[in-house]
C-alpha cells in the first residue's frame, strides 16, 4: 500500500511501497531514498532506479506528482497519482495499492542506460529521433541528469558540456571536439580520464540546481558554477590544464567557495545567473540569499577573488568593493539580459508574490540599491515565480530578428510564455501590463487558447539552426516532449 503522509516542518509528501520508503524532494535521482519537494500549485516529476528481482538488470521507473491543492494553511491533498510505470490496483482518498508492469522489471534487454540522451551536432529540430545517428550526433550513457553545455572550461575553443551521474554520484565535464572520443558510441563516464575531461567531486544528492557556466574573471576560460544544499556556491576556476580527473580542491587557486549557508528547507536562496550588470565587460555572479539579490562584480585580467583558506569574503560584497546587494527577500528566480537594449545587462526577479521586479543595469550602484521602479530604472509586472527551483523560467535573445534583445518568461503554472519586446531609447511605464493586449510590445503563447494546458516546464535559448535569430525550445514534462522555434 502506497500511503502518502504529510510533514508539515520538512514539507515532504512520503510513500511507502515494495521498495521501501520513497522520500519525493527536490527531484533528484539516486540509489537510495527519493525527493521531491511539493508546494502549493506546483508539479514535480522524478525518475527512480530500481534492481530486477534477479539483481543484474538496471530498471526505470517514472513518477509525477501533481495536483497539490491547499486544504486549511497548513495541510495539503494529494490531487493525483501518475505512475506510469505502475499499474494502480486500488485507489482512495488515503493510499493507493500499486504494482509494477510486468515488462519495467522483466524485460530480458532493457537498455535504460544505453543512448538515453542524444547530443545533435548538426541538426537543429529533428523532427523524429530516427533522424540522429553516429554521423550527427552522439549518445550518452545517462539518463535524467543535472546537465550543461555551450561552455569552454579549458579553452580550445570548442564547447564542452558536464553531466550528473546517478550510478557514481558524480559530476563529469566532457571536454568538446568529438574526434578526442573516436568511434566509441555512446561517450561514457568511464571515457573521463583528465585528458578528454574530468569528475568532481560533488555528490548529485547535494547539487541543489542546474549548473552554471561563465567567464567571471576575465581570462578567457569559463568558470563552473554548482549551488549545492546548504546554500553554498562552489566554483571552479576555468584553464588550460593539466587537469586532475577528479576535482575538490577549492582553495582559492583552483576553485572558492561563497559560503552564505542555511539551513531552512526552502525553494528560496537557490538560483543564480552570470551578465553583465555594471556595464564594464566583464561578466558579474548574481544570486540570491534568503535577504537579498547578490551582485558580485567579475574580475579583470584572470585575478583569484579574495579568499580566506579558500572561503570568499563576503565583506567585500556588503562593502561595495565587489559588488553590491538588493535587498529583496524571498525571490526564487533571476534572469539576466539587455531588455532595454543600452548595453548594459538587467537583472529580473521572480518571488513567490504577484509581482516581478525588471531592474535596469547601471555603470554605479550604492552598496545596497533598492530603486523605486519608476520606468527609467526598470519596472515591475505581474508574474510569479515557478517555485521548482529547477526551472529556467526567463531567457533572453533577438527573437525577431530587429537588433534587439527580448525578453521570454514562462508563468508559474507552466501554461504561458509570455515574449516582451525589447526597446531601445523607448519608454517604459513603472508597472508593464503582460496582459495589455498591444502585439507591438509582448506577444502570449499558449496551448489551446479556450482552456490553456502545460506548455513549458522549463526554456533553452540560443540560434540552434544558424540563421541568426535566437531560437527558443522548451521542455514539456507534462506531455514528455521537448520543442522549438
Amino acid at each position: 500500500m502506497v500511503s502518502p503522509t504529510y510533514s508539515t516542518y520538512l514539507s515532504v509528501w512520503k510513500f511507502n511501497d515494495n521498495f521501501g520508503v520513497i522520500n519525493i524532494e527536490n527531484a533528484y535521482c539516486k540509489l537510495g531514498p527519493y525527493t521531491c519537494k511539493m508546494d502549493k500549485d506546483s508539479q514535480c516529476s522524478i525518475t527512480i532506479y530500481t534492481t530486477s528481482p534477479n539483481k543484474n538488470e538496471t530498471c526505470l521507473s517514472e513518477w509525477s506528482v501533481y495536483g497539490v491543492t491547499d486544504i486549511n494553511n497548513n495541510e495539503r491533498s494529494l490531487s493525483n497519482l501518475d505512475l506510469p510505470m505502475f499499474n494502480i490496483v486500488s485507489q482512495n482518498p488515503d493510499s493507493y495499492s500499486i504494482e509494477p508492469h510486468e515488462s519495467s522489471l522483466t524485460h530480458p534487454n532493457l537498455p535504460l542506460l544505453q543512448h538515453c540522451s542524444l547530443i545533435s551536432i548538426n541538426i537543429g529540430f529533428p523532427s523524429s529521433e530516427s533522424l540522429l545517428n553516429d554521423t550527427n550526433s552522439y549518445g550518452l550513457e545517462i539518463y535524467a541528469e543535472f546537465r550543461t553545455g555551450g561552455f569552454d572550461f579549458n579553452g580550445d575553443g570548442k564547447q564542452d558540456f558536464m553531466v550528473s551521474h546517478s550510478i557514481t554520484k558524480k559530476i563529469y565535464v566532457f571536454f568538446g571536439d568529438i574526434s578526442r572520443y573516436g568511434d566509441q558510441r555512446p561517450l561514457k563516464v568511464s571515457m573521463i580520464d583528465g585528458i578528454n575531461g574530468f569528475s568532481i567531486n560533488i555528490p548529485k544528492i547535494q547539487i541543489r540546481n542546474y549548473f552554471l557556466c561563465g567567464d567571471i574573471n576575465n581570462d578567457g576560460y569559463d568558470e563552473i558554477i554548482i549551488r549545492v544544499l546548504n546554500g553554498q556556491l562552489k566554483i571552479i576556476y576555468g584553464h588550460a590544464g593539466p587537469f586532475k580527473n577528479d576535482f575538490s580542491n577549492f582553495d582559492g587557486i583552483e576553485g572558492f567557495v561563497i559560503d552564505y549557508v542555511y539551513t531552512l528547507d526552502s525553494r528560496f536562496a537557490s538560483y543564480q545567473v552570470i551578465c553583465d550588470h555594471n556595464g564594464d565587460g566583464i561578466n558579474d555572479l548574481i544570486f540570491n540569499t534568503l535577504d537579498d539579490v547578490v551582485v558580485l562584480y567579475g574580475l579583470d585580467n584572470g585575478k583569484k577573488f579574495p579568499t580566506n583558506s579558500g572561503i570568499f569574503d563576503f565583506n567585500f560584497v556588503s562593502n561595495g568593493t565587489l559588488g553590491h546587494i538588493l535587498q529583496n527577500k524571498n525571490s526564487i528566480n533571476l534572469g539576466c539580459g539587455d531588455l532595454n537594449n543600452d548595453g548594459i545587462d538587467d537583472i529580473v526577479i521572480l518571488s513567490d508574490t504577484d509581482t516581478g521586479i525588471v531592474s535596469f543595469g547601471l555603470k554605479i550602484y550604492p552598496t545596497i540599491y533598492n530603486p523605486l521602479l519608476n520606468g527609467k530604472n526598470g519596472f515591475t509586472m505581474k508574474m510569479k515565480a515557478n517555485s521548482f527551483e529547477y526551472v529556467l523560467q526567463i531567457g533572453f535573445g533577438d527573437f525577431n530578428g530587429d537588433g534587439l534583445q527580448d525578453m521570454a518568461v514562462v508563468t508559474y503554472d507552466s501554461k504561458s510564455i509570455y515574449m516582451i519586446y525589447g526597446k531601445k531609447d523607448g519608454i517604459w511605464e513603472s508597472h508593464f501590463d503582460i496582459n495589455s493586449g498591444n502585439s507591438s510590445e509582448v506577444v502570449k503563447w499558449v496551448r489551446n487558447v479556450s482552456s490553456p494546458e502545460k506548455l513549458c516546464t522549463s526554456m533553452y535559448f540560443g540560434d540552434i539552426n544558424g540563421d541568426g535569430i535566437s531560437d527558443l525550445s522548451c521542455n514539456d514534462d507534462k506531455n514528455e516532449i521537448t520543442w522549438g522555434v
